[in-house]
This record gives structure tokens, C-alpha cells and sequence, in this order.
């Protein structure tokens, strides 16, 4: 079963796109994707009903306690073939901004799932890669880490510029406007 934190580096990144481009591509294949939302954020995941016609659950670290959290979501994803779970915000701001409690970094933590970074190139190259390897070297657990990157709002006529950038990680693509996730063989650094 797929299962991860779809996160970025900051709000308005593209989680939410990203989110819904990849629930639509799960159940446009024939299988059953559930959706979660980290924190009380209810806009969201009306994206994800509208995408999926199901419901989205919302996963607090604020309001719930981690083993609280832990059988929400698995009573969320029982029956389900993935589970996407979209973070809040960037990766690591929680509370006030000003520490992990409560962030997608913890959310991922305490559901031991791996992190799928979203990030917006445009007017990036080389600076993007420092920030890509800042965000995956910033704080660190043995039971997970980034397990791909999505490069937002390019489309296809882009995707030989990503090519040739060779980022830290692996890239998948989306492009808002062509309302696809076509899903690339990876490119390693």
C-alpha cells in the first residue's frame, strides 16, 4: 500500500495541487486512495472529497496525542489501497513557526511514513539543490525520510530542463494546467 506525507518548504507550494493531481492518478488506475490533512485545516480536504468523493480525515498532533493520531489514520486507511497524507504549511513549521510540534516533520514521525516534497523551480537551478539539501539534511530519523520530490507547475515541454538539472532527489512532475501526474521514471542524483 502507498502510504506518505505529501509535504513543501512553505504554505501556497503546491500541496494541496499535488495532493489532488496524485489522489485523481490512484483512482483513475483502479485503486481506493484515502486522504488525511495535517492539523484542524478543513479547506483542503474539501479538495479531496471533491477529487475522490470520499471523506478526508484531519490528523492534529496538537489537539490529538501521537497514539491518538496513530489509530485515526489507521482506521482512516483500512480498506483503502493509498493513503496520502498533505501537510500544513512548510515541512517543519509547527507551533507559532517557531518549532516541529505539530508539523507535517512530526506527522510523518509519528505515522513512520516517508515525506514527499513538493517544490516550485521556477527561477531556480543550482540554489534550489542547496535548498533541497537543507530540507532533507535539517533534522533526521532512522524510520524515514524523503522518498521522492515533485516539481510543480512544469509541463511536459519543461521536464528535459529537470533532466538536465539532476536535483538531490528524485522528481516526479505535475503541471496544473494539463491536470496530469505523469509518473516519470526517477532521475537519482
Amino acid at each position: 500500500m502507498l502510504q506518505l506525507v505529501l509535504t513543501a518548504s512553505r504554505s501556497g507550494g503546491g500541496k494541496t495541487t499535488a495532493a489532488c493531481a496524485l489522489l485523481a492518478a490512484l483512482a483513475a488506475r483502479g485503486q481506493r486512495p484515502c486522504a488525511f490533512k495535517a492539523g484542524p485545516d478543513y479547506i483542503d480536504p474539501m479538495f479531496h472529497r471533491a477529487v475522490l468523493g470520499v471523506k478526508s480525515h484531519n490528523l492534529d498532533l496538537y489537539f490529538s496525542a501521537p497514539d491518538t493520531v496513530r489509530r485515526l489514520y489507521a482506521q482512516g486507511a483500512a480498506d483503502c489501497d493509498a493513503a496520502v497524507c498533505e501537510g500544513a504549511m512548510g515541512y517543519y513549521d509547527g507551533l507559532g513557526g517557531v518549532t516541529d510540534t505539530a508539523s507535517a516533520w512530526q506527522l510523518a514521525d509519528t505515522l513512520e511514513l516517508p515525506a514527499l516534497l513538493v517544490v516550485r523551480p521556477k527561477g531556480a537551478s543550482l540554489t534550489l539543490a542547496a535548498e533541497l539539501r537543507g530540507l532533507l539534511a535539517f533534522r533526521r530519523t532512522i524510520s524515514r525520510a524523503f522518498c521522492s520530490t515533485i516539481a510543480a507547475n512544469l509541463c511536459s515541454s519543461c521536464w528535459p530542463q529537470c533532466w538536465k538539472r539532476r536535483p538531490v532527489c528524485r522528481w516526479w512532475v505535475i503541471c496544473p494546467t494539463c491536470r496530469r501526474l505523469p509518473l516519470r521514471a526517477a532521475i537519482s542524483a
